[in-house]
């Protein structure tokens, strides 16, 4: 079974939204976690501004650019090495590459798949007008633009990303398989919750169409 996606990303996999072309990690060897993975730039903006909605790319690159100032005048003063790494240097850890969601849930054992395509079949059901595509080498699926909801097969477990905000009885009724931030765990050895599955997605959607129409009103 392919494991893709490192722990990291898992955890943050709501804000990994689509790919930039300017800097959005930095790499310091285990002294600063938000820059381990891609999108580490977005979540401590979001973290700072309360939102990513008005984050572009000049505002990424200014404040990985400020960052690596930083970096480099502490490194200096400290007489702490660094290396510059090549993107290509970058790439080397992530040589599997999917197309599709066939292709990923066809990495998986029969009964894998099986329950995988439960998820798959329960989703669309849920969000009928939204497009299947691999974000970040793991399922997903997108609505105006954005990415709704991302699933991804596990060697103990089945896991949705990212958990939306609900009433009191969804978020009760989901907390047993809270993992982290922002990662719901379905154990392999139990019967999928397919009803809250279904819950999870719609209240995605609500939150994905409440977003567009605001992204919508501020560019009138």
């Amino acid at each position: 079974m392919t494991e893709t996606l490192d722990a990291y990303s898992a955890y943050y996999i709501d804000l990994l939204d689509n790919t930039y072309d300017c800097v959005d990690r930095i790499v310091l060897n285990a002294y600063f976690r938000m820059g381990q993975a891609a999108g580490g730039f977005r979540t401590w903006w979001r973290q700072l501004m309360g939102s990513d909605e008005d984050l572009d790319n000049a505002h990424l690159m200014r404040m990985a650019g400020r960052f690596s100032r930083r970096v480099r005048a502490h490194a200096k003063a400290h007489r702490i090495p660094l290396k510059d790494c090549a993107p290509e240097e970058l790439m080397k850890t992530n040589k599997v590459r999917f197309n599709s969601i066939d292709e990923y849930i066809g990495t998986f054992p029969k009964e894998i798949q099986k329950i995988l395509e439960e998820v798959r079949g329960t989703i669309k059901a849920a969000a009928p007008d939204a497009r299947e595509k691999i974000s970040y080498q793991i399922a997903a699926f997108e609505l105006n633009g954005r990415n709704l909801v991302h699933f991804a097969g596990w060697k103990k477990h089945i896991a949705i990303y990212p958990i939306p905000s609900g009433t009191e009885a969804f978020n009760k009724e989901v907390s047993q398989y809270v993992d982290g931030k922002g990662t719901l765990k379905f154990p392999l050895d139990k019967p999928l919750p397919l009803k809250l599955i279904t819950k999870v997605v719609k209240f995605r959607v609500a939150d994905n169409i409440k977003n567009a129409e605001i992204r919508s009103s501020k560019k009138k």
